[in-house]
C-alpha cells in the first residue's frame, strides 16, 4: 500500500486546478499575439501598445511583455491551441472522451484520428480513475467553491434545500445526449458540459471581454448547487462524469480502508463530494481520488492502494459495522 495521502495533497490538487485554468486563460492571448506577429513578419521587440492586436487587452499585453523580456523572435509558435474540451499541445492532439462520443454520435461516423486523440485521457483514467473531474475540470473547481460558500452560509444559520438526486441520473443524461445528437446531427454535450462551457466562456472573455452565455449557464448551475443540492452536478448529472466513472471503475490507483484501527467516526463519509461511503464500501468508479477522505481520516486507516484491475474487493472492507 502507498503511504497515507500525499504531501500537502490538497494544496497540490488546488495548484493543478488553478494552473490548468490559468493556462487556458493565457492560451487565447498567446495565439492572438503570435498570429499577429507571424502575419506581419515582426520580431517580438518593443513597440507601442497601441499597435498591439486587441489593444488594451490585459492578457495580450502580458504576453507581449513576456515576449519582449525573453527576446522571443518572430518564429515563435504557440505551444497549444484549443481549450479544455479539446486541445493540441506541440502537435499532440488531446480530446475529452465525451467530445469523441459527442462528435461520433452527431456524425454517425467513427473517425479514426479523432478516436486517437482520446487515447491518452482514457489510459490515464484506466490507471488513476476519474481524476480529470477532481484534479483538472474547471467546473469542479467552481462548484467546489459553491460547496464552501454553502457551508459557510449554513454556519451562520442560513438553511438551504437538500434535494437528493440519484447518481444514476447522469447515465440517463449521457444516453439522452447520445440519442439526441444522433437524431438531430448536432453535438449537444458542448452546451451543457462544464469543460466545454468553460472553454467558450474563457475565449469569449479573453478575446472580446464579454460575458458569454456559457458563463451564465455555469453560474446558474453554481446557484442551484448552493441553494438546492450540494455538488449535485458532478455527483448526479454530469455526462462526462458518467463516461469517466465507467472507464475508471477498475482503476489501478484506489482508495482502500483497513478495518483494524478504524473508529467508525464517519468523517470520511461526511467530506466525500460524491456522497460515497468509503467507511464501509470501496468507492469504485464514482471516486475521483481527490483524497479528501484520506486527509480527514484521523485513524490513518484510509489510504491509496495500487491494485490490478481484476483484483476483487479488498478484504479490509469485509467486516460488520460497529454501532
Amino acid at each position: 500500500m502507498l503511504r497515507k495521502g500525499l504531501p500537502a495533497q490538497s494544496r497540490i490538487r488546488k495548484a493543478i486546478q488553478l494552473s490548468v485554468l490559468a493556462f487556458f486563460f493565457v492560451l487565447p492571448a498567446i495565439n492572438i499575439y503570435a498570429g499577429h506577429v507571424q502575419t506581419h513578419g515582426l520580431d517580438l521587440t518593443p513597440y507601442g501598445r497601441a499597435d498591439l492586436p486587441y489593444a488594451h487587452n490585459p492578457y495580450v499585453e502580458v504576453v507581449h511583455d513576456l515576449a519582449v523580456a525573453q527576446r522571443i523572435k518572430a518564429q515563435f509558435v504557440p505551444p497549444a491551441i484549443g481549450g479544455i474540451w479539446t486541445t493540441e499541445i506541440r502537435g499532440v492532439s488531446l480530446s475529452d472522451p465525451l467530445a469523441v462520443v459527442d462528435a461520433t454520435a452527431a456524425s454517425l461516423q467513427v473517425y479514426g484520428p479523432l478516436l486517437l486523440t482520446a487515447i491518452l485521457p482514457i489510459v490515464f483514467t484506466l490507471l488513476l480513475g476519474r481524476v480529470f473531474c477532481g484534479w483538472i475540470c474547471p467546473g469542479y473547481l467552481l462548484f467546489e467553491v459553491g460547496g464552501w460558500l454553502r457551508s459557510g452560509l449554513e454556519k451562520i444559520g442560513i438553511r438551504f434545500f437538500d434535494v437528493q438526486v440519484s447518481r444514476w441520473v447522469k447515465y440517463a443524461v449521457l444516453a439522452a445526449g447520445v440519442l439526441g445528437a444522433a437524431a438531430w446531427g448536432v453535438a449537444l454535450f458542448a452546451w451543457i458540459y462544464p469543460p466545454a462551457m468553460a472553454t467558450i466562456a474563457i475565449n469569449q472573455h479573453v478575446m472580446h471581454g464579454v460575458v458569454s452565455t456559457a458563463l451564465i449557464v455555469l453560474l446558474v448551475i453554481l446557484l442551484v448547487e448552493v441553494v438546492f443540492a450540494r455538488r449535485v452536478w458532478c455527483r448526479s448529472l454530469c455526462p462526462g462524469g458518467a463516461v469517466y466513472s465507467v472507464l475508471g471503475a477498475r482503476r489501478v490507483l484506489r482508495v482502500t480502508r483497513e478495518a483494524e484501527g478504524c473508529s467508525w467516526c464517519r468523517e470520511c463519509n461526511d467530506v466525500c463530494p460524491y456522497a460515497l461511503d468509503p467507511m464501509r464500501t470501496p468507492p469504485g468508479g464514482e471516486c475521483d481520488n481527490c483524497g479528501d477522505c484520506i486527509k480527514v481520516c484521523a485513524d490513518g486507516t484510509l489510504r491509496y492502494t495500487l491494485a490490478w484491475p481484476w483484483k476483487k474487493t479488498p478484504r479490509t472492507y469485509r467486516c460488520e459495522v460497529k454501532r
